[in-house]
């Protein structure tokens, strides 16, 4: 399941995932609960800021906000079973790149 997100986040440029965060997000959030979806979230949370710092930059309103988007997403996957792939540890990096 982890390689199939992957390979989806990858295909797809930022504008279409801008534009569908909350339905990757909540696919992210249904896939099994020992599938680790750390690395994923990192690259998708990286590639969303740096689209939405592009658009502020060049004075363009950008639609999507990253941070509420990501910040609902990452309460649901604390509410999951804890696992080695969903630990705590996993979840607050997650919130602290957010933050950053």
């Amino acid at each position: 399941q982890a390689y199939l997100l992957h390979c989806f986040v990858e295909a797809f440029p930022d504008d279409f995932h801008a534009r569908t965060a909350y339905r990757l997000l909540a696919t992210c959030a249904q896939v099994h609960w020992i599938v680790d979806l750390q690395a994923l979230l990192r690259h998708l949370l990286v590639r969303l800021a740096a689209r939405a710092k592009a658009c502020r930059d060049e004075g363009g309103a950008d639609a999507l906000d990253v941070f509420s988007c990501f910040y609902v997403h990452l309460r649901q996957l604390n509410a999951r079973p804890r696992s080695a792939a969903t630990s705590l540890s996993s979840l607050l990096s997650l919130q602290l790149e957010l933050l950053l």
